[in-house]
């Protein structure tokens, strides 16, 4: 893992009212990525911020310190790496990277996710699951279904609140359906307040859909969260990105 910036040391711990934004920045190929993350972190001011393709070398989070874990080098080996970046307010109090066993089909890249634990201001433990789900799979979703057990295990020895959100791909019923068993069995709730329509990914063109049995009203970025209760959820719009983040503020139940 690559460190993204330091954090602060005026924070040692995260309130129990969280607003989190989570983004797949399309690997920051945009001019126009810098100023959206930027306004992103000034309008919303998030405690958390998850981001899906992330280059290392083009993360900006103001005040935010975090870490990045890479999945791969686009578009060429050795080029700038790509993969997840979770950026808090205050420092994790351990941090792992979850690289999923199989490499997608036709693209054959890997996936990779991070598991943080944070001290909440009440005494518990948080852990903070950033998520970049397998995607080019049209058969069967036994990767995707083996990349969620290994963070099932996680989930399995941890016994606080949970948040679990990020780019989970889920483009049709089936893959939806393997997300749901596995957040189901952990009790863990999704987020679900939305305004109507709120399509997150781009699902391209239509033939394409087509082939891949791609549903385009089903959104591919997610949050679900267990010992928390929803405050508010929306989906900003950015220029940079074919994916549209998604920014909620949960409360910790008491």
């Amino acid at each position: 893992m690559i460190r993204v910036s330091p954090h602060s040391t005026v924070a040692t711990s995260l309130p129990t009212e969280i607003t989190l934004v989570s983004w797949n920045m399309q690997k920051a190929g945009s001019p126009h990525h810098s100023a959206d993350m930027a306004g992103l972190i000034s309008a919303h001011d998030p405690d958390l911020m998850f981001v899906q393709e992330a280059s290392d070398t083009t993360i900006e989070a103001g005040h935010l310190g975090g870490h990045f874990a890479p999945s791969w080098s686009y578009p060429w080996p050795g080029g700038p790496a790509t993969g997840v970046a979770t950026m808090s307010k205050s420092p994790p109090a351990a941090v792992t990277a979850a690289r999923a066993p199989w490499r997608e089909l036709i693209v054959a890249t890997p996936k990779v996710s991070l598991l943080s634990h944070y001290a909440l201001a009440n005494g518990e433990i948080l852990l903070a699951i950033n998520v970049h789900l397998m995607n080019f799979e049209t058969w069967s979703p036994f990767m995707l279904r083996a990349q969620l057990d290994a963070l099932g295990q996680a989930m399995a020895r941890h016994k606080g609140p949970i948040i679990l959100a990020g780019d989970f791909n889920t483009w049709n019923a089936r893959r939806l359906a393997t997300v749901e068993a596995l957040t189901a069995r952990f009790g863990l709730c999704e987020v679900e307040e939305f305004p109507p329509g709120r399509a997150t990914g781009d699902p391209g063109n239509k033939p394409l859909r087509r082939l891949l049995g791609i549903d385009a009203q089903l959104p591919l970025d997610r949050v679900y969260i267990r010992g928390f209760r929803t405050l508010a959820a929306e989906v900003p719009h950015t220029r940079s990105s074919d994916h549209r983040p998604i920014v909620v503020t949960i409360g910790l139940v008491q």
